[in-house]
């Protein structure tokens, strides 16, 4: 290494680098000549020992490196366009990227700090993901399996069903009372965040069972979505985006389903459970298609109570 790169080494300025050979030539030919190089004459001496020459492109990109470091200065008032730097220029235009990198790392510490913070608020679901999601750069596709505590129910339910539901699909449900509290009574009921998947054009069809058990669990969060989505329901059962039905017959089993693709399958209490299982059309073709075939016939075949729920939200609010 001569004294020179030595010196750049020092400055910190990677000395392999091809932006540095390009200021290398500029400072030479300026010590040499006494006078600013032309292009033409950098492109000479940056390719005097070169068996494969390098493209004007490639040069003229590295000038704009240099020039965006403010580590070269670009006379364009004269002809032809001159090309100036000094170890002075080298030296301040380093200094600005010392500085923005400084910049650069308090941002990214200011980041992770917030990161960090959210971590510790996350729940096993949560945070499950998160780190698949770091070590992968993408979440995973989930696989059948059963998810236990509420807090993860729920967030299952929010990303498979709210998030990853888009227009055109449709969402079945064999309950109503799908409040499914979080220990965050500040939070959002699930059942508003299945109400908004309406303004992005899904469809959701409701079972209406009336379990008594079901009814003191979700009236609470009933209530509240009533006197904040109060339009959102109005417009969403006048257009049957919202379809709620009473069966004429049982189901045998609690789901919550987007399209056939996937479905909840509840195991415990439907508002305070325990423990879901999530079930993939791929992995039980048979069992999914029967339990959505069933659903849909019971669906068919129960009653409207759009009507008479539009009437006493407008007669009564």
């Amino acid at each position: 290494m001569s004294s020179e790169d030595m010196y750049f080494d020092i400055l910190g300025v990677n000395t392999n680098s091809r932006n540095y050979q390009v200021l290398k030539v500029i400072l030479e030919i300026l010590q040499d000549n006494g006078r600013s190089p032309t292009f033409a004459e950098i492109e000479e001496s940056v390719n005097a020992e070169r068996e494969e020459p390098f493209s004007k492109q490639w040069i003229y990109k590295c000038l704009a490196n240099l020039e965006n470091e403010q580590m070269i200065t670009v006379d364009r008032i004269n002809k032809p366009i001159r090309y100036a730097s000094s170890l002075i220029d080298v030296r301040k235009g380093l200094d600005r990227l010392v500085l923005q990198r400084l910049k650069d790392l308090e941002q990214r510490r200011k980041e992770v700090k917030q990161e960090i913070d959210e971590l510790e608020k996350m729940n096993t679901y949560d945070f499950a993901y998160w780190l698949v999601d770091r070590l992968s750069r993408g979440r995973p596709p989930l696989r059948s399996g059963i998810i236990e505590g509420v807090d993860n129910i729920r967030s299952a339910i929010s990303f498979e069903l709210c998030e990853q539901s888009k227009s055109g699909d449709i969402i079945r449900m064999s309950y109503r009372s799908t409040s499914i509290a979080s220990r965050d009574t500040d939070s959002i009921p699930l059942d508003q965040m299945l109400l908004k998947t309406t303004e992005k054009g899904v469809r959701i069809r409701i079972l209406d069972y009336q379990d008594k058990a079901g009814i003191r669990g979700g009236m609470a969060s009933f209530w509240k979505i009533l006197n904040e989505e109060r339009s959102l329901i109005l417009n969403s059962l006048a257009s049957n985006v919202l379809d709620i039905r009473v069966p004429r017959e049982p189901m045998p089993f609690l789901i919550m389903a987007l399209n056939t693709e996937k479905a909840f399958i509840f195991i415990s209490n439907m508002c305070d459970p325990e423990s879901v299982a999530l079930l993939h059309r791929e992995d039980n073709p048979i069992l999914f298609d029967n339990m959505i075939e069933r659903f849909d016939r019971v669906f068919n075949g129960g009653k409207s109570l759009n009507k008479d729920i539009y009437d006493s939200i407008t007669r009564y609010s």
